[in-house]
């Protein structure tokens, strides 16, 4: 075709375009998580979920449940299911973990590793390989024996700030995980390489002290019988404390076997303080 503007001819040519739809409704990313890490013997449950970032349609999603673990189906745990299933249209399935109660007493804590292995439906593949059709995921956990009685740190801060002058108080927790059947007593040390205590050093030259003032002496722990099973001390700290680490350390206390013979261990032995700078 040809158009006139004032005398000019100008003339239209054909000009084609091609835009390619790339199709990826049958890519999907997959991802996993597990509710906890660690579950009580004695009913205690952890759900593990496998979520897809769009569902099938038509066709559920079936993941086989493996283990490869110190612990024993049945003897040890239980599983709601051998299999996880997403079903057609949903985006995500579940399975629960549950332990199984005894009266073996366990010299360490028992793992579960579950193996999840599957087949995505026909024509489906994941976006972190191109063309797999096949996956797997891993997950560990720990059932802890409620008859192992255990006398420990409970940590709630490891790292904290020196004050800019004076002092600051910093409270511990030392618990057991059942009330004693006799009385308890344990001993606190610390690591000496670059952090001084003011009995060792004196006031004007310490960077920390036992004697806070508040609180009980972290120095010494004393459990009453069939008393409380958490017990709080009090460390202060002073402004030249900051850069350093102090290690503490729970420790029969000197000449006495009332732990051991209270049927407890220690676990975890040690509690470090990082104090940074102002």
């Amino acid at each position: 075709p040809t158009l006139r503007s004032g005398g000019n001819n100008f003339s239209l040519g054909q000009t084609t375009h091609t835009l390619t739809i790339l199709a990826n409704d049958n890519t999907v990313s997959i991802d996993s998580s597990m509710s906890d890490s660690t579950i009580d013997e004695n009913g205690g449950t952890a759900n593990v979920v496998v979520t897809v970032n769009k569902p099938n349609p038509t066709q559920d999603i079936v993941l086989n449940v493996s283990r490869a673990s110190s612990s024993t189906e049945s003897a040890h745990f239980t599983l709601s299911s051998p299999t996880l299933r997403i079903p057609s249209g949903q985006s995500s399935g579940m399975i629960t973990v549950t332990g199984v109660d005894n009266t073996t007493t366990e010299a360490t804590a028992r793992t579960i590793v579950l193996n999840l292995t599957g087949t995505l439906p026909a024509g489906w593949s994941f976006t972190d390989s191109s063309g797999m059709s096949s996956m797997s995921l891993t997950h560990q956990m720990t059932i802890q024996d409620d008859e192992l009685s255990l006398l420990g740190w409970t940590i709630t801060e490891s790292t904290i700030t020196a004050p800019a002058s004076g002092g600051m108080n910093h409270t511990l927790m030392i618990r057991i995980s059942k009330p004693a059947a006799m009385p308890i007593l344990a001993s606190v040390s610390y690591n000496t390489s670059d952090i001084s205590d003011e009995d060792a050093v004196g006031p004007a030259m310490a960077d920390f002290t036992f004697n806070a003032g508040s609180g009980n002496d972290c120095r010494t722990i004393q459990f009453r019988a069939n008393g409380p099973t958490t017990v709080s001390c009090t460390v202060r700290f002073f402004s030249r404390a900051a850069g350093k680490s102090l290690m503490l350390t729970l420790t029969e206390a000197s000449g006495q076997t009332q732990i051991a013979d209270a049927g407890f261990e220690i676990n975890p032995a040690t509690h470090i303080i990082t104090v940074n700078s102002p």
